[in-house]
């Protein structure tokens, strides 16, 4: 990337950001290390049982016969078992399969029988310990065994969990890994295994599903929170597949959604000894956290980081952060509003606008994070907004509006879904511009700060004059109910007047369309918007404090609906303040996060300011930033939607 773009450190640091800052490092590493226990607990051995099963062994009479015939051994074990089971029968069965899969010269279609066996008596155990502490206390809600502090209860909860992932594992190499799938496997006593996949409800459509992963086999890097939860089954990362021959437009290439693989056992012990037909079910772990078996509630184990930074991470966007501000027509559409989720009907969206030199992966750790709150989770979704920073921001909203209707049309095309006009913007930086004019009426505003002229008189083609008028001119949007800025330039950044700010501005290449447009505006209407329109035509323009759209902004363009403010500010003496002062003189007082001054992230009438200390490429991945997003999405979702303005008195448009 050096040799294409040599000046990229320096324009990073004319913006105010280190060098590829704009978004975060987001990476996601397939895992080399494939030992058998994987984080199996190091209280099992991995060639021998636990002194605990060895114990019960003991007293069975059966440890000389594990030694010498562990199949024998685990037979006579079995059927006292099914007479008389125990919490230790139980463990000690888990366990004893758990290691006859991980002998050597053991066939595939055994071992897979093995891990079945594992889990399955694992599963019983669990139940069954449960049982008497069920009957002292039938208001438990969860598992929980007899006696609470056997370290053996967790211990089955990981042989369950680990068997069933190999099991998935060697599905997966027998071409078994998507709903509807199945296979027969014959086992060395004369015994099957029907096993199946089954959807029960998957965010996505049996036939979409692509590529099924385990969660465990990868390592994310780049975010300081993992989301996980403990309980029963095995996470995984389901690709979405695509027809590649369908423009879709609506979501990630990559998208990747969440599930939890799940196998329940009937509450027969003895069916364990015999044919079975297997059921492996695929869970959506955002809509199902549990259910009951047995009349206990069991949790599902989840992991919902992974399938949302494998999907990000590989997409493509976070290189955009730079070639959208280099070469904006790599966007060719300009703005586009992306789905990070499949959309489901009833849930609020969310949509995040990144700033310049910047992308959609900058909201992975917001986004991670508000997952993790079940009820975020279950009321919100979340869109991203990608496009070419280099353009200036009024044309950039221009797109998002327009984006906005579109994917209303694609989504809700009946207008069925009221939620949509409860949509919360969530924009970073000049992200926040966009958002504020997305939420906002420019009246006269705009247009007259560019020209003392009537937009109407001007001799312009009615192309032109349409594409300016949806720059220019624009109400509030009926989706939108509500805006949060996070370090967001209302009064612009001085630093787009430095000398710095110039390098920036030549080396920006907003679209040809807006360029060429430009030029029919000079060639039709010469000097109504000055004649150096042309060279004015870039972001980091826009952002000028003295900009025609800052200058509208600060005067008369001001959001109709609920708005909140997180502005960063940064100590003294630390590194973004001296870079801010080394660039304005040592005489500058405007502190703030180093980017945006603080009197220029503050906007009046904002029902709430959060200030943290944070420089501007972290403010809105700041733990302050984001309780303060929990709070104004709780917020929001309980209020009346008689007190959303905007939604509330434009129904009927898309």
């Amino acid at each position: 990337m050096s040799n294409r773009f040599p000046f990229m450190p320096l324009v990073a640091f004319l913006v105010g950001l280190p060098s590829g800052a704009g978004c975060l490092s987001l990476r996601v590493d397939i895992r080399r290390d494939t030992g058998a226990l994987d984080n199996l607990s190091a209280s099992l051995g991995k060639d021998s049982l636990s002194e605990r099963t060895m114990a019960t062994l003991r007293t069975e009479g059966l440890d000389s016969e594990w030694k010498s015939r562990p199949g024998f051994a685990v037979g006579q074990l079995f059927r006292t078992t099914v007479d008389s089971p125990t919490a230790d029968r139980l463990f000690a069965l888990s366990e004893m399969h758990h290691q006859m899969a991980g002998a050597s010269r053991v066939p595939p279609d055994e071992v897979l029988r093995h891990h079945y066996l594992c889990a399955g008596f694992a599963h019983h155990y669990l139940l069954s310990a449960s049982a008497e502490a069920a009957a002292e206390d039938e208001r438990r809600a969860t598992l929980a065994p007899a006696d609470a502090f056997d370290p053996r209860f967790r211990l089955a909860c990981d042989l369950y969990n680990h068997a069933l992932s190999r099991a998935l594992v060697i599905l997966r190499a027998m071409k078994v890994s998507r709903p509807g799938d199945a296979i027969r496997v014959d086992s060395a006593d004369g015994g099957t295994l029907d096993v199946s996949l089954q959807d029960r409800g998957l965010s996505i459509p049996p036939h979409e599903v692509g590529a099924v992963h385990l969660a465990s086999e990868f390592s994310v890097s780049g975010l300081s929170t993992q989301v996980v939860g403990y309980g029963l089954g095995v996470p995984l990362v389901v690709e979405r597949r695509r027809d590649p021959k369908r423009v879709e437009k609506l979501y990630l290439s990559t998208m990747s959604v969440p599930a939890t693989a799940y196998l329940n056992f009937s509450d027969d012990l003895s069916s364990l000894g015999h044919c079975q037909a297997v059921t492996i079910e695929l869970h959506d772990p955002r809509r199902t956290r549990g259910f009951r078996v047995r009349d206990r509630m069991v949790p599902l184990q989840r992991n919902l980081t992974a399938p949302l930074a494998y999907g990000l991470a590989d997409s493509g966007l976070e290189r955009l952060s730079l070639k959208g501000f280099f070469r904006g027509d790599l966007l060719a559409d300009g703005g586009q509003l992306l789905l990070l989720e499949p959309y489901e009907k009833g849930k609020i969206p969310v949509v995040l606008v990144h700033g310049l030199l910047s992308s959609p992966v900058t909201w992975t750790p917001v986004v991670n994070d508000l997952m993790a709150d079940p009820e975020i989770g279950r009321n919100y979704q979340f869109w991203v907004f990608v496009y070419p920073t280099s353009q200036p921001f009024a044309v950039t909203a221009s797109q998002l509006r327009a984006e906005l209707d579109r994917v209303r049309k694609r989504v809700d095309p009946d207008g069925s879904d009221k939620v949509i006009d409860r949509t919360v913007l969530v924009g970073h930086s000049m992200g926040g511009l966009v958002s504020r004019m997305a939420a906002s009426d420019s009246g006269e505003a705009v247009w007259s700060a560019l020209s003392s002229r009537r937009l109407d008189e001007l001799a312009l083609d009615a192309d032109t004059k349409q594409a300016i008028s949806q720059v220019v001119y624009f109400k509030p949007h009926p989706q939108v109910a509500r805006v949060v800025f996070a370090a967001t330039p209302h009064h612009g950044s001085v630093l787009a007047n430095t000398a710095l700010g110039r390098v920036g501005r030549a080396l920006a290449r907003p679209p040809s369309k807006l360029m060429e447009r430009t030029r029919t505006i000079l060639r039709q209407a010469p000097g109504v918007l000055g004649s150096d329109l042309a060279s004015r035509l870039t972001s980091v323009d826009s952002l000028a404090p003295d900009s025609p759209f800052i200058l509208a902004m600060s005067e008369a363009v001001v959001p109709s609906v609920p708005y909140h403010t997180i502005a960063g500010i940064l100590p003294p003496g630390s590194r973004g303040v001296r870079a801010e002062s080394f660039l304005l003189g040592s005489d500058n007082e405007l502190y703030g996060d180093g980017v945006v001054p603080y009197v220029s992230a503050r906007l009046d009438g904002a029902q709430s300011e959060v200030l943290v200390m944070a420089d501007h490429t972290t403010v809105h991945h700041h733990p302050r930033a984001l309780a303060e997003f929990r709070r104004v999405l709780r917020l929001h979702m309980r209020e009346s939607e008689s007190i959303l303005p905007v939604s509330g008195t434009r129904k009927g448009q898309p």
